[in-house]
């Protein structure tokens, strides 16, 4: 009787190991996947629609005659991201360099959990980028490293967004730095 008592303890004192072990491995796994969608923002196109207004004007041309870019943004504010994306391809054999698209593509990756479109079209737009998608394009680039599961190129971006009071950004970026 003792001993069956004694393996009692033993099965529940693993079981409470296991199911703990369990849960801490839950919730590890997912924190980052929490942390993105805490922190994720749909970018309307908005802000892409009035810059490439001033660029046209500009250059004293309009780019609407561009079926693949019009079919590209209608479906972004359509919510249909894949055919967004398979638009701005095509759009972008004829137009590699338009910044402007390439965030708006990152951000249709993003929106769908494409992760290697996304982190590929925000680091051309990072690395290019005129002063109004910096910071976008480097704190949707940390969303989308996290998305994809890599902290060290996520903590990376968002120490540097963090030293930067002036940023938008900067609370947010202290804040995920904090739950990493």
């Amino acid at each position: 009787m003792q001993k069956k008592l004694t393996f009692n303890k033993a099965v529940v004192a693993l079981s409470v190991v296991c199911v703990a072990t369990a849960a801490v491995w839950y919730w590890q796994s997912g924190a980052d996947e929490r942390i993105f969608n805490k922190h994720f923002e749909h970018v309307g196109n908005e802000v892409f629609m009035t810059l490439r207004s001033a660029e046209e004007a500009a250059n004293g041309s309009s780019n609407q005659a561009d079926a693949d870019l019009q079919q590209a943004v209608q479906n972004y504010d359509a919510k249909r991201y894949e055919a967004s994306l398979a638009s701005f391809k095509k759009y972008f054999q004829k137009n590699p360099e338009d910044i402007n698209a390439i965030f708006l593509a990152g951000m249709a990756a993003l929106e769908i959990a494409d992760t290697e479109n996304a982190i590929h079209y925000l680091n051309v737009v990072r690395i290019n980028a005129m002063d109004e998608y910096y910071e976008p394009s480097s704190w949707n680039l940390a969303l989308a490293y996290l998305k994809a599961n890599n902290e060290l190129e996520a903590k990376f971006l968002l120490e540097e967004i963090a030293e930067q009071p002036q940023s938008a950004y900067a609370a947010k970026a202290k804040d995920v730095l904090a739950r990493l």
